[in-house]
């Protein structure tokens, strides 16, 4: 009570009713391992940083690693092979946020004990990736050491460690910190993947080298076994290596050579007329008067027949040049030069000719036959140089034949390239320069590539159903008979008598949780049992975890009492406070019992849970008891029979 000295009123407030417990989260996972990046504003580097979706993951830590080493083989149409894809990708910290965030998982944070991304600005010498170490991920459970609202601990890339015994004392070491924060719990995959009854087992592996100490074990659960799952590799079109085979460039060739044979027959077949009309028409035609209409139309007509033959000469020239143009950026440029050699020949043979008919049919229309003979153009086409296009030696149509016959043309050498080098048969490329030359089959190609499943440990997606559960049934609901999401299948099949074995283990009792395909219900997590699977204490996740739900949320709601008077009125207090939380916990379903005594328990006080000695070192002891409701693990139904009555 104040001392008072002046005279007046004065009001004192008097505190009756007990603080409230306010639940701490139960499922927020940290995700220890490597990013792309990893900056807001300053490096974020072994420095927790919490987050909410994959959009906060890719703005603070990037992208997945890029798969290499991807192989596609093409015969013709059909693509053949996939290779590259049959391992579980090195850094898998964005395809478990991935699966966690499917599977129902909501805040987390992440530790970025590495980058594997190019720093900007990109240093002078190349980037390489990483290694996996034991040392980074012992920097990164220290750095979560610290971190008092995380409740799980999730290791994403810690299978790429280089041996078992690196990766289980990372598993060791997170199960340590569990047990000395008593505030999280630790999610566990096996080192490898591989079937029971066969030398790739993993599970006496794990057995033998998690640690048999109890008190730590009961901090975790491991799950097996791996899933395939729906997740797309991350890779760059560049370095996807594509084998085409079957392709048959010179059988295309010559197909544009037949029609180019084709037309140097019709351009042959104008040389008679023509001549004729240049011999017998315009000599007679006195040069100061235009030419008679009948005999315009006719000349005109010469001309635009060369308008067309030589417009189909173009369109074939260019196609063929596209044809060769495919190839070169499948071989990334290396037949550009002829290419340029050709191109250059059909723009000063081929293009420049048919714009100078087109400009002499518009002015053979209107001119003089003096005017026409005035005119350059028509030295070039209706005079004596026209047998050079039509008649004597047809010099242009064997300009043309010699791009393909001589063994110097322009279209030989590069026909004998695609031949010498094997082009017809295979051709390397790379997915990058498909796209640029056939947009079907590279979306075919990327199409099968995404088919292709993805082996994921399933750590990240179960922390997910952790989370899933939790919101919507609640801590003390065991995360099992749960259905998982962006998954195809477990990687192996697990009968009952394997799952028996797993389930129960009778040496050390290091239970670990089976994922199981049934039929019509998909792929489900089917086990709920801690790492200490033969304690009937913490045998199940659901008793721990809600044991570390209630031990956080009351030690949080103490605090406040931490220096105050260790007396009844203190202790009716937090008693009051307890008992209130857990009544509340009753309520929902977490605690067994048809009323709060057959529930839960809190005693404190002096001659009840402490002596005069306790109170005068300063302390408080308070116990609590409760009955935390067990999964039904096994249903077990008698039948009898039942003798008939009358």
């Amino acid at each position: 009570m104040a001392n008072y000295t002046t005279p007046g009123v004065y009001v004192e407030e008097i505190s009756t009713i007990p603080p409230s417990v306010a639940p701490v989260a139960t499922a927020i996972p940290a995700f220890i391992g490597y990013t792309e990046k990893a900056f807001e504003k300053e490096s974020l580097h072994l420095k927790p940083f919490r987050i909410s979706s994959m959009l906060d993951y890719e703005s603070y830590f990037g992208y997945a690693y890029p798969q290499k080493g991807i192989e596609v083989t093409v015969d013709g149409s059909t693509i053949t092979k996939i290779e590259g894809l049959n391992n579980t990708p090195a850094f898998k910290m964005y395809y478990a946020l991935q699966m966690y965030f499917a599977n129902g998982g909501g805040p987390c944070y992440i530790v970025s004990i590495g980058q594997y991304g190019i720093p900007n600005p990109p240093p002078p010498a190349p980037v390489l990736p990483p290694n996996i170490t034991l040392t980074d991920h012992e920097k990164g459970l220290a750095a979560v050491e610290k971190e008092d609202e995380l409740t799980l601990l999730i290791f994403p890339d810690s299978n790429g460690l280089n041996s078992a015994n690196d990766y289980y004392s990372v598993m060791n070491q997170g199960l340590i910190q569990s047990n000395k924060l008593q505030d999280r719990f630790t999610i566990i995959d096996t080192y490898k993947d591989g079937a029971i009854g066969t030398s790739d087992n993993p599970i006496p592996e794990l057995r033998n080298k998690i640690t048999n100490d109890t008190d730590y074990r009961k901090y975790g659960a491991a799950y097996y076994p791996y899933l395939k799952t729906i997740i797309d590799y991350n890779y760059n079109d560049a370095e996807v290596d594509v084998t085409l085979n079957n392709l048959n460039f010179t059988s295309r060739i010559d197909e544009k050579l037949i029609v180019i044979d084709e037309i140097n027959t019709k351009l042959s077949g104008l040389a008679t007329p023509i001549n004729d009309y240049y011999t017998n028409v315009l000599p007679t035609t006195p040069t100061s008067n235009p030419l008679d209409e009948d005999d315009r139309l006719i000349g005109r007509g010469y001309i635009q027949n060369l308008i067309n033959i030589f417009t189909q000469y173009a369109d074939t020239f260019n196609s063929m040049i596209a044809v060769y143009e495919e190839l070169n950026i499948l071989l990334d440029g290396t037949l550009q030069s002829e290419i340029d050699d050709l191109i250059t020949w059909t723009e000063n043979n081929i293009n420049q000719k048919l714009n100078d008919f087109n400009g002499f049919y518009t002015e053979f229309g209107a001119a003089t036959l003096e005017e026409i003979r005035a005119k350059a153009i028509f030295t070039s086409i209706l005079s004596v140089s026209m047998l050079d296009y039509v008649s004597g030696n047809f010099d242009f149509i064997g300009k043309v034949t010699s791009l393909y016959l001589s063994p110097t043309g322009y279209i030989s050498v590069l026909n004998d390239t695609i031949i010498t080098d094997g082009y017809d048969t295979s051709v390397a490329t790379t997915l990058e320069a498909v796209k640029q030359v056939n947009n079907l089959l590279y979306n075919q190609i990327k199409q099968t590539i995404a088919d292709v499943p993805m082996l994921l440990p399933p750590s990240s997606a179960i922390a997910g159903v952790y989370a899933r559960v939790d919101n919507s049934l609640g801590v003390w609901r065991a995360p099992a008979n749960v259905s998982l999401t962006y998954v195809i299948a477990p990687s192996q099949i697990v009968s009952n008598e394997d799952q028996g074995g797993m389930n129960v283990d009778d040496v050390s009792g290091k239970s670990i949780n089976a994922i199981r395909a049934f039929t019509g219900k998909g792929t489900m997590v089917w086990g709920a049992r801690t790492l200490d699977g033969n304690s009937n204490e913490w045998r199940f996740i659901n008793v721990r975890r809600f044991y570390n739900f209630a031990e956080e949320s009351v030690k949080k709601a103490t605090e406040p009492f931490v220096f105050q008077s260790n007396d009844a009125n203190t202790w009716v207090m937090v008693r009051g406070m307890i008992e209130s939380f857990l009544t509340q916990q009753w309520k929902a379903g977490a605690l067994a019992g048809a009323s709060t005594e057959q529930a839960f328990y809190v005693k404190i006080g002096l001659g009840s849970t402490m002596t005069t000695q306790d109170i005068l070192e300063g302390r408080m002891i308070v116990e609590i008891g409760m009955a935390v409701v067990r999964p039904a693990e096994f249903i077990i139904l008698k039948f009898t029979h039942k003798m008939q009555e009358l």
